[in-house]
């Protein structure tokens, strides 16, 4: 198993990054035993899910240093510990997308629309009483996502994730606020952040962006302005941790500058976002 749990990475940048550079953004451990799902459509918006795990964890080392590029003197960070012990948890989940859908049955699949929301909500217990599990704790997951088109095809995007918790969180299920990685960003991290991710047990965060196509330029008719051919995005993001003062960054993206390619400049303005980060991203699909 990996952490974190939000994954804004992709499988495919995280290889890249381990084969050109050993440096894997993931942290692993060893997870043995099964889990169970089931999921229920309520409707064309609504989906509530139920899933209980039952495993045992425990934390694992560094087995490889292997890269196609990097000199034997750059080797493979250690994965950090977790807690150890058998893991048995329940957790129940209710999200809402308001997105038009296409297909049937598993096969459906949802559709970028105009405007639409986005959001989950879920909790996980865990009990050596009732469930015979290592570890006692309650934790509490919300991710938002609302999407609203503006003016001349422009767009804002409006997020948030995270959550709080009761008991004894183990390692492996503290909340995350990530960073950037090796020079590559997603949209719902902090670039700026001065680690690479942060641990707690109660964390939320945040972000607001809007994107000016370049047929918004277009629409204003001035002169040179008009004849820009990108897009431009500016953004605010924050996030608040427990022990940690707020953080937050500003910045703004060039899209498509470069044919799917987009170039953040973003600086850190409170808290451990403290430096200013260049930075890029892929732009397939968008």
């Amino acid at each position: 198993a990996n952490r974190p749990e939000e994954d804004l990475y992709s499988r495919l940048d995280v290889t890249i990054g381990a084969l050109l550079y050993r440096d894997d953004y993931r942290d692993y451990y060893l997870s043995k035993g099964w889990n169970g799902f089931v999921k229920w459509r309520l409707n064309s918006m609504w989906e509530a899910g139920v899933q209980y795990d039952d495993e045992l964890q425990n934390s694992v080392s560094r087995n490889t240093n292997y890269s196609l590029t990097t000199g034997k003197d750059h080797r493979y960070r250690e994965n950090p510990p977790i807690s150890d012990g058998k893991m048995r948890s329940i957790d129940i989940s209710l999200n809402l997308d308001t997105r038009s859908r296409s297909g049937e049955g598993l096969s459906m699949q949802s559709e970028e629309g105009s405007n639409y929301w986005n959001c989950v909500v879920s909790t996980e217990f865990s009990s050596p009483r009732f469930l015979n599990s290592r570890f006692s704790f309650e934790r509490y997951h919300i991710g938002l996502m609302r999407h609203q088109m503006t003016f001349a095809s422009g767009f804002l995007n409006l997020w948030a994730y995270g959550g709080f918790s009761g008991g004894t969180l183990p390692i492996q299920r503290l909340f995350e606020i990530q960073a950037s990685y090796g020079g590559y960003s997603e949209e719902q991290v902090l670039s700026t952040l001065s680690r690479r991710r942060l641990l707690s047990d109660d964390a939320v965060v945040g972000g607001i962006e809007h994107n000016f196509p370049s047929t918004f330029f277009r629409w204003t008719g001035l002169p040179l302005i008009r004849k820009i051919w990108f897009d431009l995005a500016v953004f605010a993001h924050g996030a608040a941790a427990m022990g940690n003062h707020p953080m937050g960054e500003i910045g703004f993206g060039l899209v498509n500058i470069i044919p799917f390619i987009r170039t953040n400049f973003t600086w850190g303005i409170a808290g451990s976002c403290t430096r200013f980060a260049w930075t890029v991203a892929a732009t397939f699909g968008s």
